[in-house]
């Protein structure tokens, strides 16, 4: 028994390997089989990441300052593949991105062991947590798609791992980087905090408790106190841009927000069908045999308080991936207190055997299988869409636009990397003063060229104004590539203005009050001899 025992962790590792690998392959087509990211943001994280190699500090366009980039670990990861992989070709750098993720998603299989152990003391309640980990699927897509949310998952374990071991420094180290990963991880402190304050487990006298909060806290302060000056420095703001202008306009959308957070989960192995959400009842009657039931609440706390502060920030849009990763890292943890949870109930009415825990296993190994293939399919669909869109594009930019002038986008990851200009931001988040100061930024920044993804019917509008914006370029999304966009039928389109080479003419296009689908700016474009560039 003590033999098998030492296998169950490799066990678990194993599976988790191959629901990565099952979640890449599985999806793949003749037609949808490059490499790439799901996402345009993984774009941005690159563009930082390989300008940090050249300066000192964050810059989405060469040499110049910025703080749209949330996830500054990440980043920092990220620059050090671009090091490492120096010459080689975006595709390899693709590669190690990939595999780069695969392997924090492993690395929080194994933390969501340690956890659990420490927890219950308990190796096969530890193996079904460790098990649960890998049959998460969409933590698992999550980590191959060249975004943070693994790096995330795993801070945010290391965190509670080293807390658990009272390593009160190390603990506050790993939680200030969590923070530095996704910035909603920085609220898990008050939670932290609370229990040092509150409970016996860190020290028995106020002023022991004090010395052990303090050494928590030194790590988050200094960091902290680095990143919020970094921001206040270049921006004007404490914050990163995204923080502001993401935001919830008003604090009474937050429980509608939670509501949907909370209803997305409820699709996710283990948590698919609330079953996961149920194992947390368990926790009503738990007697913990090892710690107090504070500190055997920890991971359920902690993923509930970041699952609450990401509703802040939390786009409307929350069923596609951009928004759903947003709330994906705390699934760690609350896949943990779901362990717990059924470890409980399994004691409570099942006369201390497991069996309780097994069914909540085997429904979400059965979960897990059943959506290994629509994960694998919408990752390769959004990878295609990206690829032959806005990569494509932003390198026909590279080759065709004006050279040393600016170049505008709405999705701007791509043009960023592939495009050789530099690039505003007219969402705002990377060159967040096109919000902010609008008219001064716009003078100072004309563009030869605008990219938008819009929906195929989407018209310029017909104000005298507009008549001088002329497209380029257009390209959209093939049925064969991507079929659940078709019903939308999205276009990228690379816009500029009519006339001889001279000064700057300022544009504005104005909103399209028939649908819900919207933009509205104002940017000076450079007139410039485009004719034989038409759609070519």
């Amino acid at each position: 028994m003590d033999t098998l025992r030492r296998f169950l962790l490799p066990i678990a590792l194993l599976l988790g390997a191959l629901v990565l690998l099952s979640i890449w392959f599985a999806g793949i087509t003749p037609d949808r089989h490059e490499l790439g990211f799901a996402l345009d943001d993984a774009w941005i994280h690159m563009t930082y990441a390989r300008n940090l190699l050249s300066y000192p500090f964050l810059a989405f366009n060469p040499g110049i300052p910025a703080t749209g980039a949330t996830s500054p670990l990440w980043v920092f990861s990220l620059a050090i593949i671009h090091f490492l992989f120096a010459g080689q070709s975006v595709t390899t750098l693709i590669k190690a991105v990939l595999i780069w993720g695969g392997i924090l998603q492993l690395m929080a299989i194994v933390l969501v062991w340690d956890i659990t152990k420490q927890l219950t003391q308990q190796t096969k309640v530890a193996f079904v947590a460790a098990l649960l980990m890998a049959f998460c699927t969409g933590l698992s897509g999550a980590a191959i798609t060249g975004m943070e949310v693994a790096l995330t998952s795993v801070m945010l374990l290391a965190t509670l791992s080293c807390w658990l071991r009272r390593w009160w420094l190390l603990a506050g180290l790993m939680l200030a980087l969590a923070a530095i990963t996704r910035p909603e991880a920085a609220m898990t402190w008050l939670v932290y905090a609370g229990i040092i304050c509150f409970s016996c487990y860190a020290a028995q006298t106020w002023r022991a408790r004090l010395w052990v909060l303090a050494k928590f806290t030194f790590f988050s302060f200094a960091i902290g106190i680095i990143w919020f000056t970094y921001n206040y420095v270049v921006s004007r703001h404490f914050l990163p841009a995204t923080f502001y202008l993401k935001q919830v306009s008003s604090l009474s959308e937050i429980p509608y927000r939670l509501y949907r957070g909370i209803f997305v989960i409820t699709f996710i192995p283990p948590f698919a069908f609330g079953s996961g959400l149920l194992m947390f009842l368990g926790y009503i009657r738990a007697k913990p045999i090892i710690v107090s039931k504070l500190t055997y609440l920890l991971p359920l706390l902690l993923g509930v308080s970041y699952l609450l502060t990401v509703n802040y920030v939390l786009p409307p849009g929350v069923y596609s991936f951009y928004c759903t990763r947003y709330i994906m890292p705390p699934l760690s943890l609350l896949t943990i207190a779901s362990t717990i949870g059924g470890y409980e109930l399994s004691r409570q009415f099942c006369h201390g055997k497991l069996s309780l825990l097994w069914v909540f296993l085997g429904v979400s190994l059965l979960t897990a299988l059943v959506s290994i293939y629509p994960i694998s399919e919408g990752l390769h669909e959004e990878i295609s869409l990206l690829n032959h869109i806005q990569v494509k594009m932003s390198r026909w930019l590279a080759k065709h636009a004006p050279a040393n002038t600016w170049v505008g986008g709405s999705d701007v990851g791509a043009l960023g990397y592939f495009s050789k200009h530099n690039v505003v931001d007219i969402i705002g988040l990377n060159t967040p003063d096109f919000v902010w100061h609008h008219q001064t930024f716009i003078r100072q920044h004309p563009v030869s060229a605008f990219t938008l993804l819009v929906p195929l019917w989407y018209k310029l509008p017909q104000d005298s104004a507009a008549k001088r914006i002329v497209i380029l370029k257009s390209m959209s999304v093939s049925k064969t590539l991507v079929p659940r966009y078709t019903d939308k039928h999205y276009q990228q389109l690379v816009l500029s203005c009519n006339g001889p080479k001279g000064k700057p003419e300022l544009l504005h296009l104005a909103k399209n009050t028939t649908t819900d689908f919207v933009f509205d700016f104002s940017i000076y474009c450079i007139p410039w001899q485009h004719d034989k560039y038409y759609n070519n």
